[in-house]
């Protein structure tokens, strides 16, 4: 088998799997209590709770984007290892806002 294509590993064995009475069928739904684990992780990276207004998540929102912008940040004089640490955080709270306003079904 060292001579099959990349991902032909995969392929073969989806089909011995088809051929046992497996579903071809992928899912790519994470279990409820997952998803539910997920939207927990971006409320707190947005250091607020499932229970907060919109109002309070934005508010929450405006603030730690502020504090970690690279603008803001790149005028001071901090050590390496934090810079690195606020361009993460400023990302991570970007993505976290961009997914409650989207599970909100707020633009």
């Amino acid at each position: 088998m060292n001579d099959l294509v990349p991902g032909a590993r995969i392929q073969a064995k989806h089909r011995v799997s088809e051929e046992a009475g497996g579903s071809s069928k992928h899912t790519n739904q994470v279990p409820l209590h997952d998803q539910n684990d997920e939207i927990e992780k971006y409320y707190a990276i947005l250091e607020c709770k499932k229970t907060d207004s919109m109002e309070e998540v934005k508010a929450h929102y405006r603030k730690l984007i502020k504090q970690y912008h690279p603008d803001v940040i790149q005028g001071k004089r901090l050590p390496h290892d934090f810079v690195r640490f606020a361009n993460v955080k400023f990302q991570m709270t970007q993505q976290a806002y961009q997914f409650i306003t989207k599970m909100q079904g707020k633009p």
